[in-house]
């Protein structure tokens, strides 16, 4: 329970963060996923169907929140915590370099995806060369951004008395 209010809380603030800045500023393009950064939280140190749960349930109020396809967005986070896990279970990834390319991966991913799905759905047959290089430029702000992210959810998770049931 203290597991999905925490990043229910969180969850919200990102979405917040993420649907008001992108309006404001100038270079909306580089906003860094912050839901993308709390999934990868989520698939590093939690385990268990309330983990995934909440990976889906992040996905579909971002999906609630940006107006695009219902259930789009909550698909690619599950596949993108799942995907974390699996890559977890591949290598020695206690490092905040592993955490940082997880972070980068699930970016890319997310947005080729959320890209390629939307212009399926539509009827439009996806060209991703245009969209490749800004996908790859945000996944590289959010991979930079995302250390001090994960220590604050970190403190916070200890904050109300969770404990990482895993450690990569």
């Amino acid at each position: 329970m203290r597991l999905a209010a925490l990043f229910a809380i969180a969850g919200l603030i990102a979405l917040a963060i993420q649907t008001t800045m992108t309006r404001l500023l100038p270079f909306a393009e580089l906003m860094p996923s912050l839901t993308v950064i709390l999934v990868v939280e989520l698939a590093r140190h939690h385990e268990g169907v309330m983990a995934v749960v909440m990976a889906f349930v992040i996905g579909y109020a971002a999906d609630a929140l940006s107006g695009t396809q219902l259930g789009l967005n909550a698909l690619i986070y599950t596949l993108i915590f799942i995907g974390v896990r699996w890559f977890a279970q591949r290598i020695d990834g206690r490092s905040m370099t592993a955490a940082m390319i997880a972070v980068f991966g699930g970016v890319l991913a997310a947005d080729l995806l959320n890209f390629g799905l939307s212009s399926a759905l539509v009827g439009n047959r996806p060209r991703l060369a245009p969209v490749l290089p800004l996908a790859t430029l945000q996944a590289a702000v959010t991979a930079l951004c995302a250390p001090p992210l994960f220590r604050v959810l970190q403190r916070s998770a200890r904050f109300v008395g969770l404990r990482p049931r895993t450690t990569w």
